[in-house]
């Protein structure tokens, strides 16, 4: 203050004509707040006669300002102050004792009358806090100790997706831990509401409700959802609560056991085997657990049941990343005289069998026989008439061995059943939609659709893989070819891979990978697009826009991106495949040298010599990954070399080239600044840029790449 009225004295502003120092004052404040920054503001006093009556945001208080006319002889317009205070319908705390400040203020040598409070309204009071409910069931004793100790395991390893728990709350170490499971949607903590507190009344006579308690502060993280009721479970697995005295810390690790179970059907004749495998730090899927599913009664049934079938059967679950069920013994029915016992070798009608796989065997019991269920439990045979014997039907080759008649699959495919008649389809056809319960392994034939494929379905197939309608977010997967005569809207998880070609009717927010050409009938929009051949999308309208296109022999569309200059970009003459090999090589280098740092450091900090057998533990360990990491080197130097070679290829648009298409070969860039028609841009490895020329002129180019 004392520099602004020097400043001012120096300007020869006399001091009464400054404004109040409390005005002053406020300004500066604000001026401060802006450090570095011009503020300005006025200082001299208006000269007119000024009334206000401002009132705070909470309705709480009321300030009268009063500002006396410049002229002689500064007086005061009372009937205008009594109009603003009549008008404001303010209940004024005292109003004998504002009539006698305002007339102290008229008798006085000031000018200004700054924030004279004129009313007082009652605040509310707070109430009690609100609380928290607990709806997990938490792990105590040993139980707690163990999951937390695979916890602590697991966590180690994976840092990289999670941080580490153990500096991060909630902190796996910390003694306020608590941990439970919860499954997704349930509410695991709920609100508990507080009581309000007193209301109070505003300056207007008007009541203010009582103010509710200070709410519990809990921090939580993706997997966890914040709702007006309370906190709900974003997805499976162990639930972490941490409770540091201030706050709470909370999130949900993934964590399911793997489990194998046994269970026959109602009628005792079949044996399914149920597996599950772990997901997060749960226990994993081992061979002893699915064996001590086996034990029992129901052991007899399958103490056949080897080693490396077993092992299949984890794979299988553990790829698909989900419960599988699979029936793994059939009970022999009882065989009336002069039928045939019928043995199933693979898994029945609708099962799947490989070409040269053997189906079945029977022979003619004339004297019939007894049967037996999965249990063990015997089944005798009754007068009833002689059943038929088995027929071989289409791709079923017949053979006699050891007095059994055997049937084998000619082709790799389905077993139907049509009566007595066996055959063996290659072909699997779905008269309707498929959906994420329905079987995802790999059928060794065409599959055929005549439906849709719903959001989480997985389809696969060696052979061609139709779709005659839409699929969702979902996976399709051949190893020869995919057609889709409808379309696919990803949702940005659907996927379409193909070993050799895609031909689609249009892609959205998809991943389009194939070996082969990949065509688009109507549009591409936003999509990851990575082919060994050549990419086209040439129908009406023929749009690509949006998303990376990475195609060896080049790119051919109707239009290329859109007036709105979404950013599309275009790679090719590369074999991008082999490029995809590269990275996944470095990142197998990057993880060999973080173990390696990491068992060097576990080196140095030892002080035992050669006869410590840790210390020899970890020299094998560390001699193995630098061998590992030369032939890393080596794999990634040759696979670049590979992917630098060049592919003939162009990138034809017969309409229109848009703004934000940017194209790439080689590392070269060219980014299209203006609307182009009807170009073709290629590689020129000479001088190793990209150019355009028109479509009618194939000769020259125009040098515009960098």
């Amino acid at each position: 203050m004392d520099e602004l009225y020097a400043a001012a004295e120096e300007k020869k502003i006399p001091r009464q004509a400054l404004s109040s120092g409390k005005i002053l004052e406020k300004e500066l404040a604000r001026a401060r707040s802006f450090p570095g920054e011009f503020f300005s503001f006025p200082i001299i006093r208006p000269d007119g006669f000024d009334v206000r009556l401002s009132v705070s945001n909470d309705k709480l208080r009321a300030f009268l300002y009063v500002r006396k006319a410049a002229d002689a002889p500064h007086t005061l317009d009372f009937k205008l102050i009594a109009s603003v205070l009549n008008s404001s319908k303010i209940r004024f705390a005292d109003p004998d004792l504002l009539k006698e400040r305002l007339f102290q203020f008229r008798d006085s040598d000031e000018m200004e009358l700054v924030d004279l409070p004129v009313a007082q309204g009652i605040p509310p009071s707070k109430g009690i806090s609100a609380g928290l409910r607990e709806n997990v069931k938490w792990l105590e004793g040993a139980e707690f100790a163990a999951i937390r100790r695979r916890i602590s395991v697991w966590a180690e390893n994976h840092i990289a997706e999670y941080g580490n728990l153990f500096r991060t709350p909630p902190e796996i170490s910390s003694p306020g831990l608590k941990i439970g499971f919860v499954v997704q949607g349930d509410l695991a903590l709920e609100f508990v509401c507080g009581e309000p507190g007193k209301p109070g009344v505003d300056i207007y006579g008007a009541a203010i409700p009582g103010l509710s308690g200070d709410a519990p502060v809990i921090h939580t993280d993706e997997t966890l959802s914040v709702e007006p009721e309370g906190i709900r479970a974003g997805q499976h697995g162990a639930f972490l609560l941490e409770d540091s005295g201030n706050a709470l810390f909370a999130r949900i690790l993934p964590y399911c056991d793997a489990y194998a179970e046994l269970q026959p059907s109602a009628d005792r004749m079949e044996l399914f085997l149920t597996l599950c495998p772990a997901a997060g730090a749960g226990e994993p899927l081992t061979e002893e657990r699915v064996r001590a599913a086996f034990s029992g009664q129901t052991a007899a049934a399958v103490q056949e049941f080897d080693r490396a079938r077993i092992q299949a059967l984890i794979r299988e679950a553990e790829t698909a990343g989900r419960e599988c069920k699979t029936r793994i013994a059939q009970g022999t029915p009882a065989v009336p005289p002069g039928s045939p016992l019928v043995v199933w070798d693979a898994s029945g009608p609708g099962g799947i069998v490989r070409k040269g796989g053997k189906i079945l065997a029977y022979r003619v019991m004339e004297a019939g026989a007894n049967g037996r269920d999965v249990l063990g439990n015997p089944i005798p045979f009754t007068g009833k008439e002689a059943v038929p014997v088995p027929q071989p039907g289409f791709f079923v080759e017949k053979r006699e061995e050891d007095g059994w008649w055997c049937f084998y699959a000619a082709v790799s495919g389905e077993i139907v059943r049509n009566g007595e008649e066996i055959s063996v389809s290659d072909r699997r056809e779905f008269l309707r939609d498929v959906g994420p319960d329905d079987p995802s392994e790999c059928f060794p034939g065409a599959v055929v659709i005549r439906g849709n494929v719903q959001k989480g379905a997985t389809v696969k197939a060696e052979g061609v893989l139709t779709l005659n309608g839409n699929a969702d977010a979902s996976i399709l997967s051949s190893e020869d070819s995919v057609v889709v005569k409808g379309g696919i809207k990803g949702g940005k998880l659907g996927t379409v891979w193909a070993r050799n070609g895609i031909d689609i009717g249009f892609a959205e927010n998809a991943r389009l990978l194939a070996g082969g050409d990949v065509r688009v009938e109507k549009y591409c929009f936003r999509c990851a697009v990575k082919t060994n051949g050549r990419f086209s999308v040439g129908g009406i309208p023929g749009i690509l826009t949006g998303g990376t296109v990475r195609a060896r022999y080049g790119v051919e569309a109707v239009q290329l991106g859109t007036a709105r200059k979404l950013r599309t970009v275009v790679s090719f003459g590369q074999n991008y495949i082999v490029g995809e090999q590269v990275e996944f090589a470095e990142q197998d280098f990057a993880k060999v040298m973080e173990e390696l740092a990491g068992t060097e450091k576990k080196l140095r900090a030892l002080a035992g010599g050669d006869d410590d057998p840790v210390v020899r533990s970890l020299r094998q360990k560390k001699l193995s990954l630098m061998k590992q990491k030369e032939r890393l080197a080596m794999r990634i130097f040759t696979l670049k070399e590979r992917f630098g070679g060049h592919a003939v290829s162009k990138v034809l648009v017969h309409g229109d080239v848009w703004p934000g298409v940017i194209l790439e070969s080689h590392g070269r860039y060219f980014e299209v600044n203006e609307k182009m028609t009807g170009v073709y841009f290629f590689f020129d490895p000479s001088p190793g840029i990209i150019r355009w020329a028109p479509l009618e002129n194939s000769g020259s180019g125009n040098d515009t790449g960098r």
